[in-house]
């Protein structure tokens, strides 16, 4: 028995991320302004706004609820919104907006040369950019707007080639058109789950569309996909980061999935296993795969692993096997304990639940209590991971860390009482071991042997932290509000 670190409290450490992105439900488009080659969307999840020449995002931040209107200045310093009849305006490189002042439900936004205006019931505003209500004045001709007196109505007889004003998808379902812009030969069309669909006037013809959203409104699993990805579940919807392109997927619109909560995923040769409320499916080629599980593990499907030709499942109270695809074995175990997650070690399989951490070997089908000699697993292990050839699970006092069908447990100290505080996700690569929390994620340097913290002003959308994925040098972060990118 060897302490692996000594206790450490300070939070000062030379390791640290340096860019932060954070990703929300930015594909169901409210309004959408174009300022040259910068294109600011406001949607039901917050504000994007994209360069449109480097097809990259430039600034985003997440809201609690949906953003009404959005734009840019000029140079794409500023961006100014309105979320629930207030006015913010967001700095390059700061990670909270400001708030400038109450402009309730208006119809559009507008950006002078010395001032922002309100366009509201017929009336026009007029507003300091550093906040302030300068009363009712006449707008410059030049002021550019989004809303009502920038965007096109649907009955222009320009837009009849659009009809009848929705798309279906085969993964998102039926999906509105919901407001269209016009800068010279070029049409954007935002759409209500899709993004921006962009069409060239001349030709009538799609040219091209921005996609940069998650579908689930939290964020309650991450999984590597197996083409060098990221897969991303929650509730009522799935997306898929990959090398090239992101695209999303409402579980809820297949009448082939149509299940409420995706708990976990794992990505195999055979196809992405799905853990569900509903069930345990398999999803390959645009096509989902129900196995029966529901009659033998009737609270759905909590967690999943694999070792060689087995799929482990876990659920409430039970947890199960999977042979070749096929046929299921289920189990109860000894206590009515929840699995939260399971970890694949050589020849067995660790089931992390509410009352402490049980082994499972798959040839003689026992299950075990795992107890270490400080008694940390003893109850509350509801995260970890194996990195390389170890185990890091989080116990009741701190991080446990042992090699796989090791004896030997060595012990980090966490600068937080785990359990007054939930852990919901380990992740571990060269540099860092990371832990995503109820309050925030919590980093510790390998090379300083201490702890950083990172918080809302660090650049994370939300606190609690859901999971965790190491993508190369960026770290993924599925919070209550959606993704993070942290790099």
């Amino acid at each position: 028995m060897n302490s692996l670190f000594s206790t450490v409290l300070a939070l000062v450490s030379v390791f640290r991320f340096q860019h932060h992105l954070a990703i929300g439900r930015f594909g169901y488009i409210n309004n959408l302004d174009i300022s040259y080659q910068t294109l600011t969307l406001a949607t039901v999840g917050g504000v994007l706004v994209y360069d449109l020449r480097t097809h990259q995002p430039i600034r985003t931040y997440v809201t609690d609820a949906p953003v009404t209107h959005a734009l840019t200045s000029p140079g794409d310093a500023e961006t100014y919104f309105v979320t629930q009849g207030g006015l913010y305006k967001l700095f390059r490189g700061v990670s909270e907006p400001i708030y400038l002042g109450n402009v309730g439900d208006i119809d559009a936004l507008g950006y002078s040369a010395e001032y922002l205006w309100i366009y509201r019931n017929h009336e026009y505003r007029r507003f300091l950019r550093s906040g302030g209500d300068l009363g009712p004045a006449t707008p410059p001709k030049n002021t550019r707007w989004t809303g009502t007196l920038n965007q096109l109505s649907f009955e222009d007889r320009k837009l009849a080639f659009l009809s009848p004003f929705f798309v279906y998808d085969p993964r998102m379902g039926t999906v509105d058109y919901t407001v269209a812009v016009q800068n010279q030969s070029t049409l954007y069309v935002g759409t209500w789950g899709l993004g921006v669909f962009v069409y060239d006037l001349r030709t009538w013809q799609k040219k091209d569309s921005i996609y940069f959203a998650v579908e689930p409104p939290e964020i309650w699993t991450l999984a590597p996909a197996r083409d060098g990805g990221v897969w991303i579940g929650g509730p009522r919807g799935l997306t898929h980061w990959g090398p090239d392109r992101l695209w999303s997927l409402s579980s809820t619109r297949r009448t082939d999935f149509g299940c409420d909560r995706i708990y976990d995923l794992l990505d195999r040769p055979e196809g992405l296993w799905i853990g569900a409320d509903c069930g345990l499916f398999r999803y390959r080629k645009d096509f989902f795969s129900k196995i029966s599980t529901i009659a033998r593990l009737p609270t759905g499907i909590t967690a999943l692993a694999a070792t060689d030709d087995l799929l482990w499942l876990g659920s409430e109270g039970a947890w199960g096997v999977l042979k070749n695809g096929r046929n299921l074995i289920t189990y109860t175990l000894p206590s009515p304990a929840t699995v939260y997650q399971i970890l694949s070690g050589r020849r067995s399989a660790y089931l992390l639940t509410d009352l402490g951490l049980y082994v499972v070997r798959p040839d003689t089908d026992v299950v075990y209590f795992l107890k270490d000699p400080r008694n940390w697993l003893r109850s509350n292990v509801l995260a970890g991971t194996r990195w390389q050839d170890s185990l890091y699970v989080i116990g009741a006092d701190g991080l446990v860390i042992w090699r796989d069908e090791d004896t030997t447990f060595r012990y980090l100290a966490t600068p937080y009482n785990p359990q007054g505080q939930m852990t919901y996700a380990v992740a571990v690569d060269e540099r860092a071991i990371y832990l995503g929390t109820q309050s925030g994620l919590y980093v510790f340097d390998r090379e300083a042997k201490n702890w950083i913290r990172y918080g809302r002003y660090d650049g994370l959308n939300d606190e609690e932290v859901r999971d965790l994925v190491v993508h190369g040098d960026t770290l993924f972060v599925g919070t209550r509000r959606g993704l993070v990118l942290l790099w």
